[in-house]
């Protein structure tokens, strides 16, 4: 998340994400990986290297899937804690929000940019995206085609009721941990064991996304061993044997995905420079460091999602306390802050987080996370990104002028995001899952792209090896 708190659950609406893959196994084990590189193309032995199509991607989870009637939404329990969101009638769309409060920042800042090399075939700003052809929709409820889409937050050490419920229905895709969710590794450990053990509908039987943000330094939930921070961080074995760490810790407690590395490159006077998060001021070096620590990751099993997209590196105040606009050229943003995401995704990034601020160059209206322009149109259209992509927290009050929790998770939807994280509260999440049902159930809800998300998360998921 963009304010990750050295206390690791911040004040209620004000916190942060986490993320880990089961990387390839020939890579994993291959003899490359002995060896370090710094090029982005030798990085592409840590990535899963994987760019599989869209259609490729919903056939091999349809392959598992029950015979259920796509469109019925099955039973659904409402939250746990906290108070009901009304269900939307068919009108209900939050189609005009009033634009927030802005922080704004400008084109400034000393910055060593670099030109972004697309691979061959790559779609330039306007292009259109192809289209790999009708995909075979995930024969799921309408509920757990939504529920799919949600990552939940909780207080304490013991998941609530309605949660466990609505994972037992396939009704979530996982959870987001917290140092006060556990004591100890030890208790970490038996969560999340519990929480893979819950029985769920045989269509998605694939591991639970448990997730945190294990970046290192003052961003560290697991705090042992104690973990250098990514400005301390010099060289790509330096980075190597952070994400080696890193991913070690998390997998002995049964996380599987970290939301990290930071790929944002930082400029005097933000925010992410003040905490240490960020690998420099150069975007070729943060890509660069940031491909060792996700080697690291893959070494151990964990899923590395890099972060905030596209890029949060000259904001002066982090998203999880105020709105943030981002003054910064189509330019700028295209060869120096997305920079080190094009090297990812090109390297095969499995899961890729965006931002909740507003970049005007891009969308002039929403959040990065909330806009189809950034989430679609220039992360999946120009970029080619074929992963999951994560919003940054929906509870966050850099989205305090776009509704309530269900509003805010519609407009991602509809934006592309694959999955919706509320880290701030459970209550959050459960009012959005129970908003967005309905919707998908009226076809309010496009179910070409709810069959899309669908398949790239439960494909995900799938490559989860729990011990």
């Amino acid at each position: 998340m963009a304010g990750g708190q050295p206390s690791d659950r911040r004040p209620e609406a004000s916190r942060r994400t986490g993320t880990l893959f089961r990387w390839h196994a020939a890579a994993v084990h291959t003899s490359a990986l002995v060896r370090h590189t710094e090029s982005v193309s030798e990085a592409q032995r840590w990535w899963p290297g994987r760019r599989l199509g869209l259609g490729l991607l919903l056939a091999v989870v349809s392959a598992s899937c029950g015979s259920t009637t796509p469109g019925s939404t099955g039973h659904v329990h409402g939250p746990g804690n906290g108070a009901h969101q009304s269900s939307p009638t068919s009108t209900d769309l939050p189609l005009a929000l009033p634009a927030p409060a802005k922080t704004s920042v400008g084109d400034r800042g000393a910055v060593t940019s670099t030109t972004v090399n697309e691979r061959p075939g790559a779609r330039g700003p306007g292009s259109p995206t192809t289209n790999p052809g009708p995909p075979t929709c995930p024969q799921l409820t309408t509920a757990q085609l939504v529920g799919q889409r949600l990552i939940f937050s909780f207080t304490g050490t013991a998941a609530p009721s309605d949660l466990v419920r609505r994972i037992e229905l396939g009704q979530a895709a996982g959870v987001i941990l917290f140092s006060s969710n556990f004591t100890s590794t030890a208790e970490l450990r038996q969560l999340t064991g519990m929480l893979q053990a819950l029985p769920r509908p045989a269509a998605l039987h694939a591991p639970l996304l448990i997730m945190t943000d294990q970046e290192g330094g003052e961003v560290t939930r697991i705090p042992e061993p104690l973990l250098r921070s990514a400005s301390d961080t010099a060289t790509g074995q330096d980075a190597l044997q952070l994400g080696e760490q890193a991913g070690a810790t998390l997998a002995g407690g049964g996380v599987n995905m970290d939301l990290a590395p930071v790929l944002d490159v930082a400029r005097p006077g933000s925010f992410l420079a003040a905490q240490q998060r960020t690998y420099g001021s150069s975007a070729e070096a943060v890509g660069r460091l940031g491909e060792s620590f996700a080697a690291g990751l893959a070494r151990t099993g964990v899923i590395a999602t890099p972060k905030h997209f596209p890029g949060l590196g000259s904001a002066v105040v982090s998203t999880d306390y105020a709105p943030v606009h981002l003054g910064l050229s189509r330019t700028t943003l295209a060869h120096v802050d997305e920079a080190p995401f094009a090297a990812a995704i090109s390297a095969g990034a499995p899961g890729l987080m965006l931002a909740t601020a507003v970049y005007p160059a891009l969308d002039p209206a929403l959040p990065a996370a909330l806009s189809p322009a950034v989430a679609t149109t220039e992360l999946r259209g120009r970029l080619g990104f074929q992963g999951v992509s994560i919003s940054d927290d929906l509870d966050a009050p850099a989205l305090s002028a776009y509704g309530g929790p269900g509003q805010r998770a519609l407009l991602a939807t509809l934006a592309g995001t694959d999955l919706l994280l509320f880290a701030s509260s459970y209550s959050s999440g459960a009012q959005a899952e129970d908003y967005l049902i309905p919707l998908a159930g009226m076809g309010r809800i496009p179910n070409a792209g709810l069959c899309a998300s669908a398949g790239r998360i439960l494909t995900l998921r799938s490559q989860i090896t729990v011990p």
